[in-house]
This record gives C-alpha cells, structure tokens and sequence, in this order.
C-alpha cells in the first residue's frame, strides 16, 4: 500500500477536494464566524500542502518558493486548527452556561 501510485492518486485527488471545497464554500458567508474561517483556512492549507505534493511528484523536491509555501501552508493549517480549539472551547463553555454562542 506504499506503492507511489497510490500516493499520487491520493495527493491528487486531496488537491481536487480542497479545490472544489474551497470553490464551492467561497460563495458561502464563512467570513461571519469563526468556525467559517476555521474551514476555509484549513482548506486553503490542505491545498497548499497537496500543491506542494504534486509539484514534488512532477518536479522533484526543489523547486521555486518550496519554503514559502511550506510555512504558509504549516501557518494556516495551525491557525486553522487552534481556532478549532477556540470555537470547542466557547462551545463547551456555552453549554455550561445555557447560553448561545454567536460567531
């Protein structure tokens, strides 16, 4: 199963997904709340490190700006996912309290 077909039929196929999630939630007010953030910065980083998967496939592993979408792509993905941490955080906090949580 470590075959690198199998790897480049999943890297293409996570770039894919990240794509048409990114395209078809961009027409979505995810700018509103923080989880909507949280989704499309993750997509964006998922998308990145998927690029940067097909870029090493067809090009090797040194090409232009590697390092820069290397931290853009860690950047994001971290930020995504410590804003996941918030919006549980305010989430659970809620429920305690009985009270809505808004964005």
């Amino acid at each position: 199963m470590n075959d690198p077909a199998h790897i480049n039929v999943l890297a293409g196929l996570l770039w894919a997904g990240s794509l048409v999630f990114m395209l078809l939630y961009a027409v979505e007010p995810w700018w509103r709340s923080w989880f909507g953030r949280s989704l499309m910065t993750m997509a964006v980083g998922m998308f990145i490190f998927a690029s940067m998967a097909l870029l090493q496939i067809r090009l090797g592993s040194e090409y232009p700006f590697r390092g820069t979408l290397r931290l853009i792509g860690y950047a994001l993905l971290t930020v995504a996912m410590w804003s996941r941490v918030y919006v549980l955080w305010r989430a659970r906090r809620a429920d305690r309290s009985h009270t809505p949580v808004d964005h």
